[in-house]
């Protein structure tokens, strides 16, 4: 309490502190008080909206509250004004998907501008996350020598897509650098492949 009392003394004092007011969000957050941590969070990137930080941690709140329409709308707006940002193309890919299963027609942009190996890495993990796993599938595949979490990540998009045999192929490249992680994808691939079971003797049963 005196913590937040102590941002909201700064905050008042100096209308444009965007750290005190993102601090005071934060805490707020963590008091579970939800509603007063997303007027701090809009005060603060009010203030410096060019600021992506501001905004994830904005969005993110207005995601926690049930409020995704308005989070997507609000990065909408910040790519009309920074076009070539790619972690904010990214997140707006991401949430438009998570609400309406469309992309706005971003997709596209974001796979094309998706340059660096880590940018490729980002947008293959946030596409097999929310379910475009052919296309997670595809920018993975521009990539020799996966690493051995990417290679999970490949692993369970193909186990997704009922490919199971092509999910171990994959998965038993990670053997010599990380036997550890082949054991914990062995068992979630098993895990997966009971699951698709049970959902295949369900459906049979009706």
């Amino acid at each position: 309490l005196f913590r937040s009392g102590v941002l909201h003394e700064v905050a008042e004092r100096n209308p444009h502190h965007t750290e005190a007011l993102s601090r005071l969000a934060t805490l707020e957050e963590r008091s579970g008080r939800l509603p007063e941590a997303i007027r701090a969070a809009q005060r603060a990137w009010r203030r410096a909206p060019s600021h992506r930080e501001l905004l994830v941690q904005l969005t993110g709140l207005l995601e926690r509250a049930g409020r995704l329409s308005e989070a997507v709308d609000l990065w909408r707006a910040f790519l009309e004004l920074n076009p070539s940002d790619h972690g904010a193309l990214l997140v707006a890919v991401e949430t438009s998907l998570l609400l309406d299963g469309e992309d706005d027609g971003h997709l596209d942009r974001l796979v094309e501008r998706s340059r660096t190996p880590a940018q490729r890495a980002e947008t293959a993990r946030m596409l097999i996350e929310v379910g475009r796993f052919r296309s997670g599938l595809g920018i993975l595949e521009q990539r020799e020598g996966l690493r051995p979490e990417l290679e999970l990540l490949r692993g369970r998009a193909l186990v997704a897509l009922g490919e199971e045999v092509s999910a171990l192929a994959s998965l038993a490249r990670v053997t010599s650098t990380s036997t550890l992680a082949f054991s914990a994808a062995r068992l979630l691939l098993a895990r997966q492949h009971e699951e698709a079971g049970r959902v295949r003797r369900a459906r049979q049963a009706l």
